[in-house]
């Protein structure tokens, strides 16, 4: 075989050169750059080694390109010094170089000549194509692999900017390992042991998570089937979050494993309790906006049972400073200053829990006491405006479960936009009618109605849209929190369509299932 060596390091080129001699191979070496393209330009050659790092236009790839524009079908396999290995590219599709190697590989190299130079000169027809089919199945399957490091190489780069890894879990030894390289999940459980188990994963989970993941896990073994399962791992002092789905799968001896891949969804779920303290802290402040709507309410829940205190306290003081104390109208008057003094902490409590600042707080609460509290809150601007109030509530609706102090903000607006709207009726008794009842099975209905001028039609399609409001000096952030809030606790708000005159508007809550 006639090969043109053309290896800018000499000594290299001479390593080479008394390889492929004695392999049985005929070489020519160019030692200069001049030589090198007049040799490779005429085609006498059966391959060519070109040093793909030579300098100017005489480098590999550049003489690679030449060669094929000129319909040279010569082999031709590029080398990279080891000191330049990390800059080698495989070339061997679409007119680039057949083979790009390391000389130190001198072996692998030979390996490569054999496969890409045509059979020997002298060889019979019949050996010849036997020996051309050979070598057009290993350029196929030298191509099937070059594809598959390159899919592999992508799908580490995917993984990368993903922030996913892949791995398998031997579900029998209870072993895991990366599929390919490995990511923050495992770099985390090496810190605590070289070998890694499912075991090594329970126990790095966060203790919250553990029980429940291993059930999730321990389901699915049992029932053959995938998994999808989200957890945190703790980092030192930081606390990650992982989704990881599972496919289950069999290995050539029909063993089960599974095929796992773990995405790092920290930045997602801290982007997700960020929006849910914003939500939190603009929900407060319509709380605190709504609060200032109805003030004199408040003012007048505390001034009355304060008022009288005062009252049954001198009463009693009266009592007791008699010629003959009368203990018994003392002690009654004491009675009522204890149950006007509850009456006011309990309206202050109210105050104070719609008004506090923080996140959501889930309890099991009853609907009925709710709508109580808030018609109590909102007695007095109710009787000033001279409106009505209907309300068909029974105690023995089943609790829901939820953000107590959301709902009733939900309720409180939904009361006060039918105030505002009862402004433009002159004409009629203003009436507002509060309905709670149980619809379908396990979901709860709360309808507040007015019998104002309803809702133009042309605004019904945007009124849940934010910064959207039918009054001038609205903020039309008032539905658009109530929605949200009804939407996190899986509910529905909407505005009802009705041809009775007013505004009618209906949120459903899921109830709370008893044991």
């Amino acid at each position: 075989m006639n090969v043109l060596l053309a290896v800018d390091n000499v000594r290299v080129a001479r390593q080479l050169e008394a390889g492929l001699l004695k392999a049985g191979h005929c070489v020519e070496f160019a030692e200069t750059g001049r030589k090198r393209i007049f040799l490779a330009a005429i085609e006498t050659y059966d391959a060519i080694i070109w040093n793909r790092n030579l300098p100017g236009r005489i480098a590999g790839i550049g003489v690679v390109s030449t060669l094929r524009s000129s319909s040279s079908e010569i082999p031709i396999l590029l080398i990279s010094e080891p000191a330049a290995a990390s800059e080698r590219e495989r070339d061997q599709i679409d007119g680039r170089a057949d083979r790009d190697d390391d000389p130190a590989q001198f072996a692998e190299l030979l390996a490569w000549l054999d496969v890409l130079i045509g059979p020997p000169r002298g060889w019979s027809p019949d050996a010849g194509q036997r020996y051309e089919s050979l070598r057009s199945g290993n350029r196929e399957r030298i191509r099937a692999q070059t594809r598959l490091e390159e899919t592999e190489s992508m799908l580490a780069q995917v993984q990368r900017l993903s922030e996913t890894e892949s791995w398998w879990w031997n579900i029998e030894t209870g072993e895991i390992s990366p599929a390919l390289k490995a990511g923050a999940m495992f770099r985390i459980l090496a810190e605590g042991s070289p070998k890694q188990t499912i075991s090594g994963l329970l126990d790095a989970m966060h203790s919250d998570d553990r029980a429940r993941v291993s059930a999730v896990i321990s389901a699915a073994i049992e029932e053959r089937q995938d998994f999808d399962v989200q957890f945190r791992i703790v980092d030192e002092d930081a606390v990650r979050h992982f989704r990881t789905v599972g496919e289950r799968r069999r290995n050539e001896s029909g063993d089960p494993y599974y095929l796992c891949s773990s995405m790092d969804v920290t930045g997602r779920e801290r982007r997700k309790e960020a929006l849910r303290r914003a939500e939190a802290e603009i929900a407060h402040l319509a709380r605190v906006h709504a609060l200032g709507k109805f003030t004199s309410s408040i003012v007048h829940e505390v001034n009355q049972p304060l008022s009288a205190i005062v009252t049954y306290g001198t009463a009693a003081l009266h009592w007791l400073h008699r010629d003959h104390p009368d203990v018994d109208e003392a002690s009654i008057a004491m009675n009522r200053i204890i149950r006007d003094a509850t009456r006011a902490r309990d309206v202050v409590t109210r105050i104070r829990r719609l008004s506090k600042n923080g996140l959501p707080q889930k309890s099991r609460f009853s609907i009925a006491e709710i709508i109580e509290e808030t018609l109590t809150l909102l007695a007095r601007d109710l009787h000033t405006r001279h409106i009505t109030i209907e309300y068909a509530v029974s105690h023995a609706l089943p609790e829901v479960s939820g953000d107590r102090v959301q709902i009733q903000q939900v309720l409180i607006n939904l009361i006060l936009n039918a105030i505002e709207a009862l402004e433009a009726v002159h004409s009629q008794i203003r009436a507002i009618t509060v309905l709670a009842e149980t619809v379908n099975a396990g979901q709860l209905r709360v309808v507040v109605r007015d019998n104002g001028p309803g809702v133009a039609h042309d605004a019904r399609e945007r009124l849940f849209e934010p910064f959207f409001s039918t009054k001038d000096e609205g903020l039309g952030m008032g539905l658009s929190i109530c929605r949200s809030i009804i939407q996190a606790h899986n509910g529905a708000l909407a505005l009802l369509s009705t041809e009775e005159p007013g505004a009618a508007f209906e949120f459903v809550l899921p109830v709370t299932q008893t044991a």
